[in-house]
């Protein structure tokens, strides 16, 4: 971390830490094997509840959010947690969930796939305090990277010190006609979708069906 954040950036990051912890009664949890099924239900209501209020904030939508993506994420988390394949980062203020970030575990990786914190508390920098606390667990725990997978974030570029590209291999059988049409119909669908996004397209459509969505919601 010392080798990614200036002195100055680890300083304020200590000191929201402190001003946080002086301010409120702040505890940190990670789930990692065994989990109650209540409190597994609780916490993911609560995580959705934080969701919804980050985007709506930034005024943008998350696929995370559609109910198909969200339930296939609640029904699939609890048993890897408990298989220790997942895991569940909360900072609680008192009883209540104020940051939540849903990992992924192989032997010595943490994979981030989903984090949220509960925007009222946005002035103590709510979403790097999680990242240090994700650190100082893979510190103790022996996990050696970790892996804020894929997606341009501002905050990664802070904390990060290896990018590596995304790649889509298309397998197929050369010899089947067939197999070749449809290989070379994703090859175009993939090298269209990145050209889209090197003219921020996906950051208009992301906008425009956050606004679609804000609407349709209000007519029903």
């Amino acid at each position: 971390l010392k080798s990614v954040l200036s002195k100055s950036s680890r300083y304020k990051i200590e000191q929201r830490t402190k001003k946080l912890e002086a301010t409120y009664k702040i505890s940190y949890n990670v789930f990692f094997g065994d989990m109650e099924e209540a409190e597994y239900q609780t916490l993911f209501s609560e995580f959705y509840t934080l969701l919804q209020k980050r985007f709506l904030v930034k005024k943008e939508w998350n696929n995370n959010l559609s109910p198909k993506e969200w339930e296939f994420y609640r029904q699939v988390s609890l048993p890897m947690i408990r298989e220790k394949q997942a895991a569940l980062l909360v900072i609680y203020n008192q009883s209540k969930p104020i940051a939540i970030t849903l990992l992924n575990m192989s032997d010595t990786v943490m994979y981030d796939v989903l984090r949220v914190f509960d925007t009222d508390y946005a002035t103590y920098g709510l979403g790097f305090i999680g990242i240090v606390k994700q650190l100082d667990w893979c510190f103790e725990n022996n996990y050696r990277i970790l892996d804020f997978s894929k997606g341009y974030y501002p905050y990664k570029q802070h904390v990060t010190n290896e990018d590596y590209w995304l790649e889509y291999h298309v397998y197929y059988d050369s010899k089947s006609f067939k197999a070749t049409v449809i290989a070379r119909i994703l090859q175009a669908f993939f090298k269209f979708k990145y050209l889209l996004r090197t003219f921020n397209v996906n950051n208009s459509l992301v906008k425009f069906h956050f606004y679609k969505e804000k609407i349709s919601f209000k007519t029903k």
